[in-house]
């Protein structure tokens, strides 16, 4: 089991990210008063899903960093408004 760790920078206002594990009942809600959350993971290719509501302020952003025990760091970008759900893949190496 490997430990990754989702951190959220807001920009532009008040926002939230949440985000589902295919493989794990965890989920993560994050905003500006919770940037970060860790949770443990399999070995192996992990479906991940991201939603929410990016910040629609000026400079409305939300930038997401994916670290831990993964097979490369991600950075992903979202622009301001709606966070129509997305599936993505970590691959954790432990």
């Amino acid at each position: 089991m490997g430990q990754v760790t989702f951190t959220a920078a807001f920009s532009g206002g008040f926002g939230n990210l949440d985000i589902s594990f295919d493989d794990i009942p965890d989920e993560l809600h994050l905003d500006p008063g919770n940037t970060s959350g860790t949770v443990t993971l399999p070995p192996g290719a992990d479906v991940y899903s991201v939603s929410g509501d990016s910040p629609t302020g000026p400079g409305g952003n939300i930038d997401l960093e994916i670290t831990g025990d993964i097979l490369a760091p991600i950075q992903m970008s979202f622009p301001p408004g709606l966070i129509i759900p997305q599936d993505h893949s970590v691959v954790v190496t432990i």
